[in-house]
């Protein structure tokens, strides 16, 4: 009976536990989205296995000088890459943002060196988490602070776990604590152990943490179960500890040898001497890949560390190395080379830097592989993409007025490295491409048409120093019309024809291809941001990032809506979009006009015929303060923005006794927006 009761109770008691397990214990989140390259080795596990294939030649796409190499940590630290691929890389006292075509984005002097062999952690936020010697420090991804935790970290690479409640941040301290902070920088727990903790931290996949000490011990804990084992080696660790696929804890150990752990209790599964190293890379067959000071690459079984296979290189190997998706391996060597092999242990390709590589390389989704060289530079290797080149009609859209000066303009994606020219080309009818202009890749190059053309178009080539063709765009077809605008749809007595001509003659509106305006079309909020940009005076601007999701860097009215956003003359709506290809309506019109001339707000005049009518729901009724346009109604009146008693512009039709019947929430027409614009030009 007592036997019975027993068993019950073991068996409720293991319930309860798995129980609290599920409840409790982080989850991990999918990774599909966030960081390309987020930490130290990847991944929480230590794993240094990326998903996307990295390069098979050794070409350079560029080199980016960073620090004196006298500083010392540039051939030490290791790069980190973002969701949007800005390379991140610690240097001496300075964190780096980088852009993929290898031109700095910003920086920030902490003012404190960086501890060596540090990697900085990027969360799903967008933070950017290292250490310095005296505290850690979290940045937006601006470069701004967003907080700072003091305590003497000294800690090489802090580990980021996903959780379903969000990021955490785990990293150790010189005074012996192993932390655990929310994104926030709140502490939400701590280890104290019996000595320092320099090394980073590595998880399995049930959220337990494994991490060694300056007091001899490998410990692994749970956020919500605490230690569950300690294992004495009786010395520290000289690198961070890695987790294979079958949830195996290997270490690094001061005393020269290579431990394989039993992540149920830290019993030793095997031990081999192996001299100084770094963390194991893990093949997903578990296969465990690592340097050593012999000068030799090994590929180790995970049963038992046996050597596989060994690769000789020239120097002694600090490096840990990278996996692809494709199985190829990436490392760094104090013979001054970078060095890729097969899975087989053949060589792929080698490069030859400056210094000694004691880094450790990431790779980008687009395959390039980062890694620095003691000779103070930043190296990415990969195939460079070839440039392109859009060409931009900011102006006159397809048609260009006779002897009018027209800005050609262009952006060349991806420029390459070096001299390089650009030749500008112009076919007539049909004909062949005559040269325009050739120079320097200024963006922009203003021409005046000498010949009326129906059938123009534009070339621009991008030409390397040897005046040889790198890249090519061809513009659509445009029309080289007379400087005397002519309408089909446009009769003399037409009611705006004067405004709409004085607005075409500037550059504000176009015309469409068949030769008509269409007066009456509705006017999207896209083309509004377009007219009111170029009739304010503002240029067009061309952002890295776009600012609403729904206006691409493809469109031909991403520029427009980014200058107009910049100028404050529009906004987005609360969803975030921008909604281009709606209408805009006369309200709407008036109260861009009216904040970008800084009117104040005041009531319409009155009375009678003064007060506007508009409709809603098919009613009549007057504007009242409760119109959230009532005022800028009013400051439009008093500024003769609307004309009194010509309300003509904003068209409805005259009521009886003298009423504007004015249909404020209705779309505004091309020919009334022209009008209204028109007047801040007078």
């Amino acid at each position: 009976m007592k036997k019975q009761i027993l068993k019950l109770v073991v068996l409720f008691l293991t319930i309860l536990l798995s129980f609290s397990f599920f409840l409790f214990a982080p989850i991990l989140k999918s990774q599909a989205n966030g960081p390309v390259w987020p930490m130290f080795m990847h991944d929480p596990q230590h794993t240094g296995r990326s998903p996307y294939a990295g390069p098979v030649s050794s070409r350079l796409k560029w080199v980016l000088p960073l620090e004196s190499p006298e500083d010392g940590a540039i051939g030490l630290n290791h790069p980190s890459i973002g969701e949007d691929s800005t390379i991140y890389w610690a240097g001496y006292n300075t964190l780096y943002a980088i852009r993929p075509d290898g031109t700095i984005k910003w920086s920030y002097d902490y003012g404190y060196k960086i501890s060596f062999k540090a990697c900085p952690a990027l969360c799903q936020d967008g933070k950017i988490i290292f250490g310095t010697h005296d505290c850690l420090i979290a940045l937006n991804p601006d470069g701004s602070e967003a907080w700072v935790y003091e305590v003497p970290v000294k800690n090489f690479n802090p580990t980021i776990w996903q959780t379903e409640w969000g990021d955490e941040i785990y990293f150790g301290s010189q005074n012996g604590n192993l932390y655990r902070l929310n994104l926030e920088g709140k502490l939400l727990s701590l280890v104290p152990t019996g000595g320092e903790v320099h090394y980073g931290t590595a998880f399995s996949t049930d959220g337990t943490y494994y991490f060694g000490s300056e007091d001899g011990f490998v410990y692994a804990v749970h956020p919500s179960r605490g230690v569950l084992w300690k294992h004495h080696l009786g010395c520290g660790q000289n690198a961070s500890p890695a987790v294979g696929p079958d949830g195996t804890i290997y270490f690094q150990a001061a005393d020269g040898k290579l431990y394989a752990l039993n992540p149920i209790d830290g019993t030793l599964k095997w031990s081999i001497p192996f001299g100084f190293c770094n963390t194991p890379a893990i093949g997903g067959d578990g296969t465990l890949y690592i340097g050593n000071l012999d000068h030799k690459f090994y590929a180790l079984n995970p049963q038992d560390g046996s050597v596989k296979w060994e690769f000789q290189t020239g120097g002694q190997i600090y490096s840990s190395a990278t996996i692809d998706a494709n199985g190829n391996i990436y490392f760094g060597s104090r013979d001054k080379k970078v060095y890729a092999l097969r899975s087989d242990g053949s060589l792929l390709w080698s490069f030859e830097t400056g210094g000694t590589v004691d880094s450790s390389p990431a790779i980008a989704a687009d395959g390039t592989l980062y890694i620095t060289s003691r000779d103070g530079n930043l190296y990415a290797f990969g195939t460079p993409q070839p440039p392109s080149i859009g060409i931009i009609h900011p102006q006159y859209g397809n048609e260009v007025p006779l002897g009018q000066a027209y800005q050609i303009r262009w952006e060349t994606m991806n420029p390459p490295q070096g001299v390089y020219m650009i030749r500008i080309e112009l076919s007539l009818n049909g004909g062949p491409f005559q040269v325009l202009a050739e120079g320097q890749d200024t963006g922009f190059y203003s021409w005046t048409p000498e010949s009326v053309c129906e059938n123009a178009r534009l070339r621009i080539s991008l030409l390397n120093a040897d005046m040889e063709k790198l890249a090519e765009a061809t513009s659509g077809v445009f029309r080289i019309v007379s400087s005397e605008i002519y309408f089909s749809d446009l009769p003399s007595d037409y009611w705006a024809r004067e405004e709409i001509l004085a607005l075409s003659h500037v550059g504000v509106i176009n015309g469409y291809p068949d030769g008509t305006f269409r007066p009456e079309n509705p006017v999207t909020r896209a083309e509004f941001a377009k007219m009111a940009l170029l009739t304010l005076g503002f240029s067009p601007e061309n952002p890295e990032n776009p600012a609403f999701p729904d206006v691409p860097k493809t469109e031909w009215y991403y520029q427009y809506v980014e200058g107009a956003v910049k100028h404050g003359l529009v906004k987005g709506y609360p969803d975030g979009n921008f909604k281009p290809e709606e209408s805009i309506t006369i309200a709407e019109v008036l109260t861009v006009i009216v904040r970008s001339q800084n009117w104040a707000l005041q009531n319409p005049p009155g009375p009678p015929p003064y007060i506007s009518l508009h409709d809603r729901d098919d009613s009549m009724r007057p504007i009242n303060p409760s119109d959230w346009y009532y005022q800028y109604v009013g400051a439009a009146a008093q500024n003769g923005l609307l004309k009194f008693p010509d309300y003509q512009q904003i068209t409805a039709e005259v009521g009886s006794e003298g009423y504007y019947l004015v249909k404020f929430n209705s779309p505004a027409s091309r020919a009334q927006t022209a009008v209204l614009l028109s007047r801040l030009l007078a």
